[in-house]
């Protein structure tokens, strides 16, 4: 198990009474922490109890080791959710944050009642030959700059990563190793497992999680039913597409209860 982590939570009560009894767990996506879920989350201060967590290396939340893949952050949040018991729990996770929500119900489904994929990452996206062929050399290029660096003492693989690299690689800092375990997962084998009810939320517009990810989750996934937003991207889904998600969520809530 991943060692002690103290997670910082904020949580937002009801007013009033609480339907169902949901407790609505938020996790964010990489790079930003609870505060990119309080508008969304907001939404539901009527209806259901709300934690919002700050990730392991977010917000105020202490990093895990270097390299810590996914697993090792469902260990983390799967301590911090067996202390309390609500009668019903729903994860609700944005990008990054899906991949959290994936493993914790993989590993301890029984804490976990629904799950809401927002723009969920997880699966590798499908590539035309062209991006292939890209892709294999570039990676030729990498493997040249290491080799060099190693043997005649070179700096090209920094200087490789800084034209290479992918905006969230580049300003990665310390949690460097840990996106690039990250974003090499492959959860494809992991989804196919779990048998918990599953909502997809994705924006049509959405560049770096596309609909066709989305597509792939609601087939292998067990029980994963798919939702797409119209005229929304990866960031403004939760936002601008607030109250959409917020509609499509209730409706979700309200066959959990009904179960």
């Amino acid at each position: 198990m991943a060692p002690p982590v103290k997670v910082f939570r904020k949580t937002i009560t009801p007013q009033g009474k609480s339907a169902g009894g949901f407790e609505l767990v938020w996790l964010h996506g990489w790079g930003h922490d609870h505060t990119s879920l309080v508008r969304l989350a907001s939404l539901f201060k009527k209806s259901a109890t709300n934690i919002l967590y700050d990730l392991p290396g977010f917000g105020q939340t202490a990093m895990l080791p270097r390299g810590s893949g996914t697993e090792k952050y469902a260990e983390v949040m799967i301590r911090e959710l067996q202390t309390t018991n609500p009668a019903k729990r729903v994860i609700i996770g944005h990008s990054f944050g899906c991949r959290v929500a994936l493993r914790i119900a993989a590993l301890n489904p029984g804490l976990v009642d629904g799950l809401v994929l927002i723009a969920a990452a997880g699966l590798p996206r499908k590539k035309n030959l062209g991006a292939k062929l890209k892709g294999l050399f570039i990676r030729a290029i990498g493997k040249a700059a290491h080799i060099s660096d190693r043997v005649l003492g070179t700096s090209l693989k920094e200087n490789f990563r800084n034209r290479f690299g992918s905006r969230d690689y580049k300003a990665a800092g310390e949690l460097r190793a840990t996106f690039v375990a990250t974003v090499t997962e492959n959860l494809s084998a992991l989804a196919g497992g779990i048998t918990t009810p599953a909502l997809l939320l994705f924006g049509a517009e959405d560049l770096e999680t596309p609909v066709e990810i989305g597509q792939r989750y609601e087939a292998i996934l067990c029980h994963g039913k798919l939702k797409i937003l119209n005229g929304f991207g990866h960031l403004n889904i939760l936002t601008d597409g607030a109250h959409q998600c917020q509609h499509s969520i209730l409706t979700f809530l309200g066959e959990l209860e009904a179960k």
